[in-house]
C-alpha cells in the first residue's frame, strides 16, 4: 500500500491505536464502577478467612491466647451492609471509604456472640487484635494509592471526559482519509476490524 504521507499516517495510526486501547480500558471501568458489582465480588469475599490470616492473629491464635473462632460468628449480611456504604462513600468519592469503627463493632459482636455461646472470656485478650485490624483496614483503603486512581477513573468516567478519547478516535480516523483518502478508508478499516477482535478477546 502506497501511502500519501507515510510518515503522518504512521503517526496517526499509533495514535489512533493507543486511543483505542485507552478507551477500552475507559469503558472497562465504566462497566465495573458500579454499586451492583463492587458488591457482587464482595460477596465472593471471605472475610472470615481474610482475617484468621494476619500474621499477628495467627501468632495469638497459634500461641492459645484466643481461639480462632471467635471471628466464625461475623454477621455477614452486618458485614455486606457496611461494605454496601463502603461502596457508596467511593462511588461519591467521599474522603473517607471505610469507617473503623463500624469494623470493630462487627468484629466485636462475633466476639460476644462466641463467648455466650461457648461460656468463655475471650473479649479481653481480643480487643487489641480486633482494633488493629479494623484500623489497618480503614487506613490501607482510605489512603491506598490505588483507592485514589480509582476516585480521579471514577471521575473521569462520570463525566464529559469520558467522551473525550471518542472525540479523539473519530478526529484521527477523519484525518486518516483526509491524507490517505481511499487508502484511509482501508485503514481505519482495518483498525477498527482488528480493534473489534481485540475487544472480544479482552470483554471475555
Amino acid at each position: 500500500m502506497n501511502l500519501r504521507k507515510p510518515f503522518i499516517t504512521t503517526l496517526l495510526i499509533v495514535l489512533l491505536v493507543i486511543n483505542l486501547i485507552f478507551l477500552s480500558f475507559l469503558v472497562s471501568v465504566k462497566h465495573v464502577a458500579t454499586k451492583d458489582y463492587l458488591s457482587s465480588k464482595v460477596r465472593d469475599f471471605d472475610i472470615v478467612s481474610y482475617i484468621k490470616d494476619r500474621d499477628y492473629i495467627k501468632e495469638h491464635t497459634n500461641n492459645y491466647k484466643y481461639p480462632e473462632e471467635v471471628y466464625d460468628y461475623i454477621n455477614l449480611y452486618n458485614f455486606y451492609q457496611f461494605a454496601d456504604q463502603s461502596i457508596d462513600n467511593l462511588l461519591d468519592k467521599k474522603s473517607t471509604v471505610v469507617d473503623s469503627g463500624r469494623m470493630n463493632d462487627i468484629l466485636t459482636k462475633s466476639v460476644s456472640l462466641y463467648d455466650l455461646k461457648n461460656s468463655a472470656d475471650s473479649m479481653s485478650y481480643v480487643k487489641e487484635d480486633i482494633a488493629r485490624f479494623s484500623s489497618e483496614l480503614a487506613y490501607k483503603i482510605n489512603n491506598d494509592g490505588f483507592v485514589q486512581i480509582v476516585k480521579i477513573l471514577l471521575f473521569v468516567v462520570h463525566t464529559a471526559i469520558y467522551f473525550i478519547p471518542y472525540l479523539i478516535a473519530l478526529l484521527l480516523s477523519i484525518l486518516l482519509i483526509i491524507y490517505e483518502k481511499r487508502n484511509g478508508i482501508l485503514i481505519n478499516g482495518i483498525i477498527y476490524i482488528v480493534y473489534s477482535f481485540y475487544l472480544y478477546y479482552f470483554n471475555s
